[in-house]
């Protein structure tokens, strides 16, 4: 997934690789210079579809650029009820991001960055996870502006994920919870970024933005 939100493309913002068909929804979804904007108080977000390009299974990583205020947005394949959950980035409304991830559908465990991330400006995350790794601190990481952060973690992030048939969506967290910050690029890769890869991808993206 590729999704240049920069472009004004409406209520159908395009995934540059052609393999998903992602639409708008609500009515108040606004593009500004470089993002889509999700309104206060309305219901918008972006919807990708279930293709299989979209389901990860051991290695997985989003790459996005926010500006967010201290509303909850959250980028996902995950059903509103408990079972049907595979992966979901959440920037959460005490300025932390959750990366939730699940083996079974119903048991979500996650990593937080204990450091909060900056409101009201650009920040770009980079949520990577590694099923093949030892331990929750060698599976999964996060990246602010290209520097690792250190996780908290609750329960063991699992070898591999749960395949859901729910559609990828952009600012809707359990069917139900929309947040009115902004998103920029996203890009979602099948593979685990190391530190160096991380840092390429903010600057590479950077360049993009600015």
């Amino acid at each position: 997934l590729h999704l240049d939100l920069r472009k004004n493309q409406g209520k159908l913002p395009q995934d540059e690789t052609g393999l998903n068909y992602c639409v708008g929804r609500g009515t108040t979804l606004v593009h500004e210079r470089n993002s889509y904007r999700f309104s206060s108080g309305g219901s918008d977000f972006i919807e990708c579809g279930d293709k299989s390009c979209l389901d990860m299974t051991t290695q997985l990583t989003l790459s996005f650029w926010m500006f967010m205020n201290s509303t909850v947005t959250a980028i996902n394949k995950q059903t509103a009820a408990a079972s049907g959950f595979s992966y979901n980035v959440v920037p959460n409304s005490d300025n932390k991001i959750y990366f939730q991830l699940s083996g079974n559908g119903t048991t979500v465990a996650y990593g937080v960055t204990p450091t909060t991330y900056p409101l009201n400006q650009w920040v770009h995350v980079v949520c990577t996870y590694n099923g093949a790794g030892s331990t929750n601190a060698n599976r999964m990481q996060i990246y602010f502006n290209g520097v690792a952060r250190s996780l908290t973690f609750s329960g063991t992030i699992p070898a591999s994920l749960y395949r859901t048939t729910t559609p990828l969506r952009i600012n809707v967290l359990n069917g139900t919870s929309y947040g009115n910050g902004k998103i920029g690029l996203i890009r979602l890769f099948k593979s685990y970024f190391n530190p160096s890869e991380a840092l390429q991808e903010y600057v590479n993206t950077k360049e993009l933005m600015y």
